[in-house]
C-alpha cells in the first residue's frame, strides 16, 4: 500500500511525520515551496519532492496557481493508492484526475470557497468533533470525527527532555506574526507585532520572535539587531520545545497557539480574520486560549495568567483514536 502525502504549510511536516511513523505503509511526499516548509522537512529527516510554490494573492493569479499545481501533481506523482493531506486542494483534485481516493485531516471550517471545495471533493474527512461539517452540506458517510485537536497527534510523541537549548533565555515569550501573505488576511490589515514586542520588552520580558517570511525577518533584524532581549532564530526551531518552556505563546495564526494551549502553556491568538475556527472557539470556551487584537488587553492577560501544569497524556489518547480511524479507512481497500 502506497500513500501519497502532500504538504503545503509549516505546521504539516511534524503532523505527517508522526503519522508516517505509526502507519505500516510506503509513503511518497510532495511539498509546496512555502515559508519554512523545506527547512522543517530537512530538520525532521523527511524525504520529499518540491512540486509548486505558494499561491499568489488575487483571484486570477491564485486560480492559475492552483490549476497549474493540480496538473503538475497529477502528472508527476508516481503510483499511489491513497492521498493523505491537510486540505491540499490541488492534491485532492489531482487525485480525482488519477481516479484515486483522498483522505483529508483538517480542522479548518471557515466558510470560504477553498475550504468548501476541500470538504466537497475529499473522499474521507477526519475532523475534530467540534467542527461543524454540516454547514458544508456534505454526506455524513464521508466524515470520521475524533475527540481532540490535530495538534494532539504530534504532541503525543513529544518528549520535552529531548529538547535542545536553541533559545538563549531561561524565561521568555514566543511571538509568531500574522500570515500576511495568506489569502484569508487582508493586505490592508496592520500587524500588531511591533507594538506587542515593544510592550513585552518594556515589561522586561525576553522575546523569541518567529517571523514567517524572509523580508519580515530582515526587517525585524534591522530594527532589533542590537537588542539582547529579542531573539530571532537563524533556522526553523522546534516549536513544541519553544512552547513547552515559554511563559506564553502569542500567534497571529493558529497552530502554534493551539500547540501551546494543548500542552498547558499560556496561549494567545491575535488572528486577524473575521471568523475563528471552531477548534479555536472550543479552546477559548475551555479557558485554554485567549483571543484579542488589542495589545494592551493581551499584555494584561499574559501578566495575570497563572502557570499551568504541562502534559501530553490527553494527546496520546487522541492520537491512538486517529491512527485507528486511518487504518480502518485504508484497510477497506484491501
Amino acid at each position: 500500500m502506497k500513500i501519497w502525502i502532500d504538504i503545503k504549510n509549516t505546521h504539516e511536516p511534524l503532523l505527517f511525520k508522526c503519522l508516517t511513523r505509526e502507519l505500516p505503509y510506503e509513503f511518497y511526499i510532495s511539498i509546496r515551496e512555502n515559508a519554512e516548509v523545506r527547512g522543517l522537512m530537512e530538520r525532521y529527516g523527511m524525504t520529499y519532492r518540491v512540486i509548486g510554490s505558494y499561491e499568489e494573492k488575487g483571484k486570477v493569479r491564485r486560480a492559475f496557481s492552483l490549476l497549474s499545481r493540480t496538473l503538475f501533481l497529477a502528472s508527476r506523482v508516481p503510483r499511489f493508492d491513497y492521498l493523505l493531506s491537510h486540505g491540499s486542494l490541488p492534491a485532492i483534485m489531482a487525485c480525482k484526475l488519477r481516479f484515486k481516493k483522498s483522505i483529508t485531516i483538517t480542522d479548518n471550517d471557515l466558510n470560504e470557497t477553498l475550504i468548501k471545495m476541500v470538504f466537497r471533493y475529499s473522499d474521507y474527512l477526519i475532523i475534530p468533533k467540534f467542527v461543524d461539517f454540516r454547514r458544508f452540506r456534505i454526506p455524513d458517510t464521508k466524515v470520521r470525527m475524533f475527540d481532540g485537536f490535530k495538534e494532539d497527534l504530534y504532541i503525543a510523541d513529544f518528549n520535552p527532555e529531548q529538547c535542545n537549548r536553541e533559545i538563549p533565555f531561561d524565561r521568555y515569550v514566543v511571538i509568531r506574526p500574522e500570515a500576511h501573505k495568506a489569502h484569508y488576511v487582508s493586505s490592508t490589515e496592520k500587524s500588531i507585532v511591533p507594538e506587542l514586542i515593544e510592550k513585552f520588552l518594556h515589561e522586561r520580558y525576553n522575546v523569541v520572535l518567529l517571523p514567517r517570511y524572509s523580508e519580515e525577518k530582515a526587517m525585524y533584524r534591522k530594527k532589533y539587531g542590537d537588542n539582547k532581549a529579542l531573539y530571532i532564530p537563524e533556522k526553523p526551531i522546534n516549536g513544541l520545545c519553544a512552547a513547552w518552556y515559554a511563559e506564553a505563546v502569542l500567534t497571529g495564526s493558529g497552530t502554534l497557539g493551539r500547540e501551546a494551549a494543548c500542552i498547558g502553556t499560556t496561549a494567545v491568538s491575535f488572528f486577524p480574520g473575521k471568523e475563528l475556527l471552531s477548534v479555536d472557539k472550543e479552546l477559548i470556551n475551555r479557558g485554554l486560549y485567549y483571543h484579542s487584537r488589542n495589545p494592551d488587553e493581551i499584555i494584561k492577560y499574559v501578566l495575570s495568567a497563572p502557570q499551568k501544569r504541562r502534559s501530553t497524556e490527553r494527546s496520546k489518547v487522541v492520537k491512538t483514536e486517529v491512527i485507528r480511524i486511518l487504518e480502518k479507512i485504508i484497510g477497506e481497500k484491501k
